[in-house]
């Protein structure tokens, strides 16, 4: 994670190795981000084919923000944004 998107924090990689993942882990990770911005706009993206990333984004509050199309042809990466909650 850096803030070089635009000056917004943005999740550059999620990883968790395979035999670990389901478990929560990767929730874990992005909350944890989310907690040290709660002010903020809080970017990531994951290639549109990675279901289990856009699900897990999604049960965040992550909301679809844009798309970059030829980073990986005919699969292209799907940004996301997590808006601040209102006070």
């Amino acid at each position: 994670m850096n803030t070089c998107f635009y000056g917004h924090p943005f999740v550059w990689l999620v990883n968790v190795a395979e035999r670990f993942r389901r478990r929560g882990i990767g929730s874990a990770l992005l909350r944890h981000t989310l907690d040290r911005f709660p002010d903020r706009k809080v970017f990531t993206s994951t290639n549109d084919s990675n279901r289990p990333s856009r699900a897990m984004m999604e049960s965040l509050g992550f909301e679809r923000a844009g798309q970059i199309e030829h980073l990986d042809e005919g699969d292209p990466e799907l940004v996301y944004v997590r808006r601040p909650s209102p006070n």
